[in-house]
């Protein structure tokens, strides 16, 4: 099991310039093997991992936050680390991004 720290630094060192895909470690846990897998990147995920390195300055602290929030409470044997990683994300980015534009309309 890879901790938060240890996903960022495979995320960081293993994303396209200019692309819509990732790669990442996969365990087969039939045969015990490591493999590199390429996946896309949901929607506009490094989109909003940018806007979030430029805006909140302790963004990393709230992801860890928000995702050992999901991991403990998450109920679906079925949803992999990454899927809590890109929900986190959405979530993380949601809260301050919205929250920023009702304030420039009050």
């Amino acid at each position: 099991f890879f901790s938060v720290d240890f996903m960022k630094k495979i995320l960081d060192n293993c994303r396209y310039e200019n692309s819509n895909e990732h790669k990442y470690v996969y365990l087969d846990k039939s045969n015990g093997k490591y493999t590199w897998e390429i996946r896309e990147y949901t929607k506009d995920y490094h989109i909003k991992l940018d806007w979030l390195k430029k805006n909140v300055h302790d963004y990393w602290e709230r992801i860890k936050e928000e995702y050992l929030k999901l991991k403990d409470n998450n109920k679906d044997p079925n949803k992999r680390s990454f899927q809590l990683f890109y929900e986190t994300i959405s979530n993380i980015y949601n809260k301050y991004h919205n929250n920023r534009i009702s304030t420039l309309f009050l």
